[in-house]
């Protein structure tokens, strides 16, 4: 049962956690006990006095528990101390779950015979299933129909349905049980001539050849005891602390080990070990890294669990290698095997070998073919399994007998190494039919009566580039690369004056190989691309709407297999530290090679239905396995007459699923692949640019840089639109201090509309918040933990702090570097906006060393290039990250990220948080407790309570965003939706009048109306990065306007030489 907590004489406590449904069925049998126990106190209900009433309820709730006691404490009607049947009903009325009738009788129609269970139990199980099916009176016809349809035995079937309308339940009881006692009467008597699993061992005797003699230091067999190979080698012995041989082969254990030789010694398994005298329970006195699993997980073991065992000590067979937590095995795969066996001997040279496991005990049983009597098990484990490439955690049932390891079904097709179905049937024919066509499957093709000519832009002189230094350690490994594309036939040293020659890059490779890249860049500038059309993958697809089988098939080194004409051949000479050479196949970094090669490949393959090729992939695929293997060998005849080879490794012949260009094809249809999910799934949040401010000084930002290690610190104050800073050290960071600091850059600079800070307690203070009101200064707090939202004065963080670890190093005093630094970064050009900060903040030139011609400010070009350079950053970063906005609304579920302090922690809390608001890219988030927070979107996720990715809604054609230009906005074509301040969108309207007509001069400019007293939006600065945004403009047009976008416009002024004459 599964209550937790003290008993109470034999009665638990009721756990009121979980599931509704398995809480309500918890429940009704805990009542049920209970009722029993306080029967057996003679504490009754049934004409029982208010007294005897009080002690009911009492001993109740005390036997129920604390938690049963604190939520009977918010029901309602619970009644008054006497009150039993009250305080009953409330608590069935909270905990049991009302019953759906329709569900009930789906469940119970999906009841079958299960293994090792008779009729009798099937009943008992369909009975307890129909208490909340309301068949009434029909109960009992019900579940007969239901135990006919659900047994497991084709003959009861039979007998139960030639009774016809004279079958009730009760008669299907006779006949199941008198035929099960027949069965298993009948079952004794059968000969098990096949099965010979587990001999006796005391009766076995076990002839020792020189193949099969074990090595006196590890056990195994295959080598003597003086072979270096033995694994024994080097080892330390657990018992003696010698080296050379392992524990279980120690022959100094006086007297506490057994024997290793003479008259006394007993037959040993294939790993040395005794195959008897250990205890049942030994599976969990190990010495190797695993952990002992007790507790629930031993005491509530399964004991109806059963398994199978087909094939177990047969040499016959034959075995796969395979990883067992970190231990070379080879195990034989029998699909008729429903658990992973090994046997004790095999178990205690895991435990040798330190293998990584997590063990228990086991009471699952496992009866081998034909047998009633089940095997003895001593334990189970759990392990990470490895074969090849692909990794499982597998359970190992271990037997106290002999016998060779066997791997399940379930294990096998989970690893790859069992195929069921077509892969089965098809593999020999597979095979003859690589033998048939093995020239396909031999080294580096090439097409046959072919020759690709590369053709050049005349007018576009060649450019001989001087050769690229390789460096000394890739010297030796260039030249052999070099060496062996000379002898595959691929280049061609160069022996006459060339026109052409390029650079090469070595790019080394991970397993200590190299790649030689030729730079084509300045080669491309004349070659002419022929514009030949690539199939896009979705095109491919619709073809396999009805195929169940496919293959694919990988040209081997793709490009290389075209030859080039001797005048082509030209153009790709490249020079190296060993001369010049010259590919004699087309090769990777050709511009047009891509388009090439898809279509001289394609013209190989035209004509041959199911076959599809995307540059060096072709697959091919077929609705039955007749109709597919009829294609794979027409493909493979085309490819050996044209002279194609494949990598044979690459290629995958006649499976129901593969993946193709990130797609899973299956007979079922086609599916994306995990990774591709896991993609979209865990895409980050887009950048979120921020749009220059209407003039200087408008918005800035302010931030505290230490305590540096003298313990001052820097208060640095940016502006967002010149990028121009003060700085002040100060000794104290109070909010007094602060606010006279700021009084000080106000005097000079003058009051900003709105500052940025982060949420420090001098910013968060009454004193400081009354100095903003006293100034009229709107104060923004950017959200906690996410100093992105204040990045630019962080960025200038960082170069302050850079300025000061160099003045450290080369002995200077920082005060001073810093003063240098400052006045020099005032007077430079930045590197967004083009113009200095002093020269945008002060509308001048700040004099310098350099002399300086005074010019007139263009604002419009300023803007320009900081949208434009904006933009193409955001989208850059953006296609990086693969990022994605983000869909979370207030009412959603969110995990929230915490700060990691062990390696154990997980990277987001557990419990799921609810979002309360959204402004902008700041959530206002509400914890289980009730306490506000606030974070940024990039700080939590959705959380899915049935752990699913949730299908987005459709999107119709009148909601699909229009994107103008980089950093334009995103327009939807409803004329009737107005402006969403939130999310930073602007969105035409309703119709105006010209006069009302916002013009749009530049990518991200202001918008103009010519309505000379249109006011700024006053709640604009309210949102963190939303007034700021790309493409959002300080001046929001009134409800009543329409937006008109235009392209930009230069701001043109007259040249100085034309100013005494009058133009027209």
């Amino acid at each position: 049962m599964a209550f937790g907590g003290a008993d109470i004489k034999g009665l638990s406590q009721f756990d009121p956690t979980g599931d509704g449904s398995v809480v309500s069925e918890r429940w009704q049998r805990w009542y049920e006990e209970f009722d029993a126990y306080a029967d057996s106190l003679g504490v009754f209900v049934d004409g029982a006095e208010p007294a005897q009433l009080t002690r009911r309820r009492a001993l109740m709730m005390y036997s129920a528990g604390a938690a049963v006691r604190e939520v009977f404490k918010t029901l309602e009607d619970t009644g008054t101390k006497a009150d039993y049947d009250k305080a009953v009903n409330a608590l069935e009325k909270h905990f049991v779950v009302q019953s759906n009738s329709t569900f009930q009788r789906h469940v119970f129609r999906q009841i079958t015979q299960q293994a090792d269970e008779t009729v009798s139990q099937m009943v008992t199980r369909l009975k307890k299933a129909a208490e909340g099916c309301a068949f009434r009176d029909d109960l009992e016809n019900q579940i007969r129909d239901q135990v006919v349809q659900g047994l497991r035995s084709s003959r009861l079937r039979r007998k139960l349905l030639e009774k016809g309308t004279a079958l009730t339940l009760t008669a299907t009881l006779a006949i199941a049980a008198s035929l099960e006692a027949v069965e298993a009467m009948d079952s004794q008597f059968r000969i098990l001539s096949s099965v010979d699993e587990f001999p006796n061992p005391s009766s076995q005797i076990r002839q020792v050849s020189n193949e099969t003699r074990e090595c006196f230091n590890c056990g195994r067999t295959g080598h003597s005891y003086k072979d270096s190979t033995c694994p024994a080698k080097g080892r330390i012995c657990h018992t003696c602390g010698k080296k050379g041989h392992f524990a279980t082969k120690c022959r100094d254990g006086s007297g506490k080990k057994e024997q290793t030789s003479g008259p006394n010694v007993k037959p040993r398994g294939k790993w040395g070990q005794k195959r008897q005298g250990h205890k049942v329970r030994q599976v969990d006195e190990c010495t190797c890294h695993c952990q002992n699993k007790q507790g629930d997980e031993q005491n509530h073991s399964d004991d109806s669990e059963r398994g199978y065992a087909f094939a177990i000590d047969t040499d016959k067979c034959e075995k796969v290698p395979v990883v067992i937590g970190g231990v070379p095995v080879d195990i034989i795969v029998d699909s008729g095997t429903t658990a992973n066996i090994i046997d004790r001997a095999l178990w205690e040279f895991l435990k040798t070998e330190k293998i990584t496991c997590s063990s228990r005990r086991c009471n699952k049983k496992i009866y081998p073919y034909t047998s009633v009597e089940p095997l003895q098990t001593i334990g189970c484990f759990k392990a990470v399994v490895t074969a090849g490439e692909r990794s499982v955690e597998a359970e190992f049932v271990v037997i106290a007998e002999k016998g060779e390891p066997l791997m399940s079904r379930k294990t096998a097709l989970a690893l790859g190494v069992l195929r069921i179905g077509i892969d089965v049937n098809s593999v020999k024919s597979y095979v003859d039919m690589r033998e048939e066509f093995k020239p396909v499957f031999q080294g580096v093709g090439k097409l046959r009566d072919r020759q690709i000519k590369l053709k050049v832009d005349p007018e576009i002189r060649p450019v001989a580039q001087p050769v690229r230094r390789t460096p000394f350690g890739l010297r030796d490994r260039v030249k052999e690369k070099i060496q062996e594309l000379v002898e595959q036939d691929i280049i061609e040293p160069v022996e006459e004056p060339t026109p052409w020659v390029s650079p090469v890059v070595i790019v080394p490779k991970p397993n200590g190989d190299i790649r030689i890249c030729i730079d084509m860049r300045r080669v491309n500038e004349a070659i002419v691309r022929e514009r030949h059309p690539i199939p896009t993958v979705d095109e491919i697809l619709q073809e396999l709407s009805t195929s169940k089988v496919f293959s694919k098939i990988d040209l081997k080194w793709g490009y290389h297999q075209l030859e080039l004409d001797p005048e082509s051949r030209k153009l790709t000479t490249f020079v190296t530290h060993c001369g010049l050479y010259r590919y004699k196949r087309l090769l990777f970094g050709v511009n047009a090679a891509p388009e090439i090669y898809q279509h001289e490949i394609h013209k190989v393959l035209q004509g041959l239905p199911g076959v599809a090729n995307i540059s060096d992939d072709i697959i091919i695929h077929g609705a039955t396995q007749e109709e597919h293997d009829e294609r794979l060998r027409q493909t493979l005849t085309r490819l050996k007459d044209a002279g194609l080879t494949a990598n044979a490794e690459k290629c995958l012949f006649g499976v129901s699923e593969l993946v193709f260009r990130g797609h899973k094809l299956t007979k079922d249809g086609i599916n994306p692949t995990k990774a591709k999910i896991e993609a979209v799934a865990n895409a980050c949040e887009p950048i979120r640019s921020t749009l220059l401010p209407a003039g200087p000084w408008e918005d800035v930002a302010v931030d505290f840089l230490g305590p540096l290690p003298s313990g001052e610190s820097i208060l640095v104050i940016i502006d967002y639109y010149s990028r121009y800073y003060e700085y002040i050290v100060m000794r104290s960071t109070t909010a007094e201090k602060t606010v006279a600091a700021l009084a000080g850059i106000f005097a000079r600079h003058g009051l900003p509309l709105t500052l940025y800070s982060d949420n420090g307690p001098q910013f968060i203070s009454q004193v400081f918040a009354d100095y903003m009101r006293l100034t009229g200064v709107h104060h923004h707090r950017v959200t906690p933990k996410w100093p992105q939202a204040n990045g630019e004065v962080e960025r200038q963080n960082q170069s302050l702090e850079k300025r000061m670890r160099i003045a450290h190093s080369e002995g200077k005093d920082w005060k001073e570097a810093l003063l240098s630094y400052v006045a020099a970064y005032r007077a430079t050009p930045h590197s967004t906006t083009g113009k200095s900060p002093a020269e945008l903040l002060f509308g001048r030139k700040i004099r310098t060393k350099l002399p300086v011609i005074s010019e007139s400010l263009n604002d419009q070009e300023i803007r320009d290039q900081d949208a434009e350079s904006k933009g193409a950053s955001k989208l850059y970063a953006d296609s990086k990250r693969g990022a994605k906005p983000s869909d979370v609304v207030p009412g959603d579920e969110v995990l929230v990220r915490r700060e990691v302090s062990s390696k154990m922690d997980t990277p987001f809390l557990p419990q799921p948080y609810t979002v309360v608001s959204r402004e902008g890219n700041k959530l206002n988030i509400c914890s289980p407790e009730g306490v506000m927070y606030a974070r940024n979107t990039s700080h939590v996720k959705k959380y899915h309570r049935q752990g699913i990715l949730q299908p987005e809604a459709e999107t119709t054609e009148a909601q699909v965003p229009l994107y103008h230009g980089v950093g334009a906005e995103l327009i939807t074509p409803q004329s009737d939706v107005e402006t969403t301040s939130d999310i930073g969108i602007l969105q035409p309207e309703a119709e105006t009048t010209e006069a009302q007509v916002p013009l749009y001069h530049g990518v991200g400019a202001e918008l103009i109306t010519p309505q000379s007293d249109v006011e700024t939006t006053s709640d604009q600065s309210q949102h963190e990065g939303t007034e700021r945004q790309m493409g959002v403009p300080k001046t929001v047009p009134s409800p009543t306007q329409t937006s008109i976008w235009s392209r930009p416009k230069r701001h043109r002024l007259r040249p100085k030489r034309f100013s005494d004459y009058l133009l027209e």
